[in-house]
């Protein structure tokens, strides 16, 4: 079977290899990769999930990094598909908008 990740040996923020195992997971299946009932019995492909501190600049990440055509094959998430999580993003936004004073010519960029 082809290994579909892999490990970084460096911080995704800073390059530096000071890095320390701070929670171990148990491998789990790939999130939103939804199975019917008779699927169930069948085993799933597990990917490791451990979070790692880097030492050096403070950053807390994941260093198996997945395929993205396994992670991304059966991706499901819309923000538009939950009214409810608009509402929220919206208010956020006008909050954001408001305490920090912006105008229609800032830019912001969201990551993550």
């Amino acid at each position: 079977m082809k290994n579909f990740y892999s490990k970084r040996s460096a911080c995704r923020l800073c390059d530096e290899s000071n890095l320390e195992l701070v929670l171990h997971l148990k491998p789990t299946p790939i999130a939103d990769h939804y199975v019917t009932i008779d699927q169930q019995r069948i085993t799933q492909e597990t990917y490791p999930l451990d979070l790692y501190l880097c030492e050096s600049c403070g950053h807390v990440q994941l260093l198996d990094v997945i395929d993205p055509e396994i992670l991304f094959r059966e991706y499901s998430y819309v923000t538009s598909v939950s009214p409810g999580l608009v509402r929220h993003f919206q208010e956020h936004a006008n909050q954001l908008i408001e305490r920090l004073s912006l105008s229609p010519r800032d830019l912001v960029v969201e990551i993550g």
